[in-house]
């Protein structure tokens, strides 16, 4: 006869009751040897199962996941080590670790707000708004553990859920300038999973970050001084973004240029900098903005979405650098450095989607107002090739002394109509008030001209 322990005690208890039962309807002797083999059997099952418990059957392992660091860092791909389990997995043990809005009632966020569950407003961040209660729980949970250099239980089992909330959470909070990555540990009984902890990766420790957090603000409100307080919102955009690309050069492999230090006491940086320095200002005078990851001129790439006179837009500060331009955008390159371009100065999503595409894992605003794009506000953006309007908008750069003067328009085909008439047709230089020569380039993605003087 023939026993196993697959169903544990209840396994047990059945071969027991069935030897009971059979012994009646057999001989003495086979009955005796039955029992021998079934007690041999249980010894062998109970001495197992103690075994187990001393040796940990209730499991624990950890591991570590850090966000992709974006071009200009250490490197450009992150790392996962993903033994993470769900609780149907197999496996006894998984682990891994995390490195690098329009929002529901914030009296109601308040009110299920749980101990180790971070208690900040988050009334302004548009993707924690945009998630489920239980994810919006599980985004505190991680925000807690940041904020408290915490062990922290969390509410899910799932890794992966838990990665986007985490990634979600160094989106909408700039500020968090010292953590890049959180460490994971599962626990699980019997092959399931039961709990899971996280707990941040710092790169200083406390006392330097309260340091440095007291410098930044004192920064902020530097730059922000800068500001009129009766500035419409367009404005006070427009000054973050010009105050951004004057100060800042695009240098890859630029000390802590994955965040905002490089960008507020460096000034240089790379787009993961630029991205999260405009959140954080932008953020500050009460404009919600979050950082975008996802892919641009062929690699990984960051810029903004922000919410500007009660509508959505998208910006890339970093390409309004021209050096950072002739760098990572070979759609717009002209070889000249000294001016600030505002070719994706508050776009629509249709018009960054040309040459941006996200990576799909925020929630992130579809964008349809054009009203307060930096062109169609100023009187540049054309819908026929007009010579006229460019014309008077090139003498009166001229005379102001700019250096140059872009113009977009609606499509490709009255770009390239407006070229022909301009330069091969030399229309143009009717308007230079003397200036022998000039250049120009062109943003095909986006049908922008820029003309160099």
């Amino acid at each position: 006869m023939f026993f196993h322990h697959r169903g544990g005690c209840f396994s047990l208890i059945i071969g027991i009751a069935l030897l009971l039962g059979i012994s009646h309807g057999v001989s003495k002797e086979s009955s005796s040897s039955l029992l021998k083999e079934y007690a041999a059997y249980v010894e062998d099952t109970l001495r197992e199962l103690v075994s187990g418990k001393e040796n940990g059957s209730e499991r624990e392992s950890s591991g570590l996941f850090e966000l992709p660091k974006l071009p200009g860092g250490e490197s450009t791909e992150g790392s996962k080590d993903d033994g993470g389990i769900g609780a149907e997995d197999d496996a006894d043990s998984g682990s891994g670790s995390f490195t690098e809005g329009q929002t529901g009632s914030t009296e109601e966020a308040a009110e299920s707000v749980k101990p180790g569950e971070s208690a900040s407003d988050l009334s302004m961040y548009y993707c924690y708004g945009q998630l489920s209660e239980d994810e919006q729980r599980l985004y505190r949970q991680v925000l807690y553990a940041i904020e408290h250099r915490v062990k922290q239980p969390v509410s899910t089992l799932d890794t992966t859920l838990l990665t986007r909330i985490y990634t979600t959470v160094m989106a909408d909070h700039p500020e968090i300038f010292y953590v890049e990555g959180v460490n994971y540990t599962i626990t699980s009984v019997g092959g399931v999973a039961t709990s899971l902890e996280l707990e941040a990766k710092y790169t200083m420790t406390e006392e330097e970050a309260a340091a440095w957090q007291q410098r930044v603000e004192e920064t902020v409100q530097m730059i922000l001084s800068q500001v009129p307080s009766d500035a419409d919102e367009y404005t006070k955009a427009k000054l973050v973004y010009d105050y951004l690309v004057t100060n800042t050069d695009y240098v890859e492999g630029a000390d802590e240029n994955q965040n905002i230090l490089s960008v507020f006491f460096n000034h240089k940086s790379v787009c993961n900098g630029y991205a999260k320095a405009a959140a954080l200002l932008y953020q500050r005078l009460g404009m919600p903005s979050s950082v975008i990851t996802g892919q641009a001129a062929g690699g990984l790439h960051a810029w903004n979405f922000l919410r500007v006179n009660g509508a959505w837009y998208l910006l890339d500060v970093t390409w309004g650098e021209t050096d950072a331009t002739n760098a990572e955008n070979s759609n717009a390159s002209d070889g000249t450095l000294g001016f600030t371009r505002y070719d994706y100065f508050l776009l629509p999503t249709e018009w960054m989607n040309q040459d941006h595409t996200p990576d799909g894992d925020l929630p992130i605003p579809v964008c349809f107002e054009t009203k307060d794009n930096f062109f169609v506000r100023n009187g540049l953006y054309l819908t026929e090739a007009d010579v006229g309007t460019v014309g008077k908008q090139v003498s009166a750069a001229i005379k102001a002394g700019l250096p140059a003067v872009q113009f977009r328009t609606a499509d490709r085909a009255v770009l390239e109509q407006l070229m022909a008439k301009l330069f091969t047709n030399h229309e143009i230089y009717d308007y230079l008030h003397g200036k022998s020569s000039i250049r120009y380039s062109t943003n095909e993605a986006e049908n922008v001209l820029t003309i160099i003087f």
